[in-house]
């Protein structure tokens, strides 16, 4: 595709991914967006997808960070959070830890629940509004635990 057609161009490959995400104003809808944002989509391994919700529950932006490691940085978990509450301070944030499965049923890890704690503590610190944390290991969407601080 040359430069010139690209703004008239309406395929799929232009399409904002977050217009057909639902509105996020319970955490039952949270989950639910996880899965419909994921649905086949390979695990690729570790990430951290992010959400940032207006007031009204639509998702202003997604974004994917690649290369996370399986055990949080605090001080990086609350970077982040920081950053994102300055750029859009009206807004609520959520967070998919996309992990490899483990053995069994795929239970929830220390890991799961330290990336849990470095958002819970991270929200803290800056006044941000935090969704409880949600990981996706390639089959299903599952909580972890709720962060300190309420629901959004």
């Amino acid at each position: 595709m040359t430069a010139e057609n690209r703004a008239d161009d309406t395929s799929e490959y232009w399409r904002d991914p977050t217009d057909d995400l639902p509105l996020i104003d319970h955490p039952d809808h949270l989950a639910t967006t996880w899965q419909a944002f994921l649905t086949d989509r390979a695990v690729i391994g570790p990430e951290l997808v992010v959400l940032v919700i207006d007031p009204a529950g639509q998702v202003e932006l997604c974004t994917i960070i690649e290369g996370v490691p399986d055990e949080p940085d605090p001080g990086d978990a609350e970077v982040l959070v920081g950053r994102l509450h300055e750029i859009a301070p009206d807004c609520s944030l959520a967070f998919l830890r996309v992990r490899e499965p483990v053995a069994g049923d795929d239970p929830e890890t220390a890991a799961d629940r330290g990336w849990a704690r470095a958002f819970g503590v991270a929200a803290q610190a800056s006044g941000a509004r935090v969704w409880p944390l949600h990981r996706w290991t390639g089959d299903r969407v599952r909580l972890v635990l709720p962060v300190d601080r309420g629901v959004a």
